[in-house]
């Protein structure tokens, strides 16, 4: 994940295999690293990752 600002990599994850539980990991990171993510706004490429609903992390 890519601060578009600054171009500081805010958070990632690494598996072998793609998995949703990889993208929720590495959003969950980049927050805590964040702290206060009012105003914030992610852009992705609406990969598959991000299309899965919150039951999928199981």
């Amino acid at each position: 994940m890519l601060d578009l600002y600054n171009q500081e990599v805010v958070a990632y994850e690494v598996a072998r295999t793609p998995r949703i539980l990889m993208g929720v990991t590495m959003l969950d990171n980049a927050l805590r690293k964040v702290g206060d993510a009012k105003g914030l706004v992610l852009h992705s490429d609406q990969g598959w990752q991000y299309q899965m609903t919150d039951t999928a992390t199981g």
